[in-house]
């Protein structure tokens, strides 16, 4: 729970059920605070910003082969493994 003003320029980040999501949401709308919801059981992306504009397109690309063929491995697989915790 958002209890003191965020940092400015800080993000949420949450990927879960819609209950908590709201909870969050208001939270946040009293500090302006920017967000990223992931609902609904997907894959959420963290990408370290260093190569964005790549990353991005690379998953655009797989995400769009990915659903023509569900048999091929589930491209976000891949790119978590490559994404580095700082």
């Amino acid at each position: 729970m958002l209890t003191a003003r965020p940092p400015a320029g800080a993000h949420i980040l949450y990927a879960g059920n819609a209950r908590v999501a709201r909870i969050i949401s208001a939270a946040a709308a009293k500090h302006l605070t920017l967000m990223a919801l992931e609902l609904g059981r997907k894959s959420p992306v963290v990408i370290d910003g260093r190569n964005l504009g790549e990353e991005v397109q690379k998953l655009s690309s797989e995400l769009f082969e990915y659903q023509a063929n569900p048999e091929m491995p589930h491209p976000f697989k891949d790119l978590l493994d490559r994404v580095k915790l700082d």
